[in-house]
């Protein structure tokens, strides 16, 4: 399964934060079922599209109708018009999402259950495409805790999530999440076995 990152608009101390509220393997045949919902906010088409020829149930595949339907609904898809560059700080600057990037693998690697309570890893800005897809202006950040629970309860391993601020900048999909002001980002970190 490919990992996906629940993101959301912080509230009371965290208001001015996006926080990642989940990360988790979703299943392939949810995120179909999210595409031909409708909920897809930003699609990279050609990731998509391996996406669902790759990870879809090759049993299923020749006569599935929703995966045929969602098939199209990505080949036909428009994505939202990018933000001004002006307005964006650094954002497609290499250098400074390899410097997050780094910064996170680094603190990752030291995250262990007696420091989970009082670590945050820090994922940078939202990149124009997460801005495209309504996600606001704010720094991303990941509980360290948050992020041990999740591991336990999903079976993977911190070395799944490596890198994961560089994949949610170059997302396959962004969806609309369950709540009001929450995303989920399909980025093409799996979780290995």
């Amino acid at each position: 399964n490919n990992i996906l990152a629940s993101l959301s608009i912080g509230k009371g101390n965290d208001i001015d934060f996006n926080i990642v509220s989940s990360v988790y393997g979703k299943a392939d045949n949810s995120i179909v079922s999210w595409i031909t919902k409708g909920k897809a906010l930003y699609v990279d088409k050609e990731k998509a599209l391996n996406y669902l020829r790759i990870s879809a149930p090759l049993a299923e595949a020749q006569d599935n109708q929703e995966l045929s339907l969602a098939t199209n609904i990505i080949k036909n898809f428009e994505n939202p018009t990018l933000p001004s560059e002006e307005n964006i700080r650094f954002r497609e600057n290499g250098n400074e999402l390899d410097a997050v990037n780094r910064r996170f693998n680094e603190k990752l690697e030291s995250l262990n259950a007696d420091n989970a309570q009082s670590t945050i890893l820090n994922l940078g800005n939202p990149g124009t495409l997460l801005l495209s897809s309504g996600i606001a202006d704010k720094p991303i950040k990941l509980y360290g805790n948050k992020l041990l629970k999740k591991m336990r309860k999903h079976g993977f391993s911190i070395a799944d999530v490596q890198d994961l601020p560089r994949k949610i900048n170059t997302p396959i999909a962004v969806f609309q999440g369950s709540v009001d002001n929450s995303f989920a980002i399909l980025t093409e970190l799996k979780i290995h076995d």
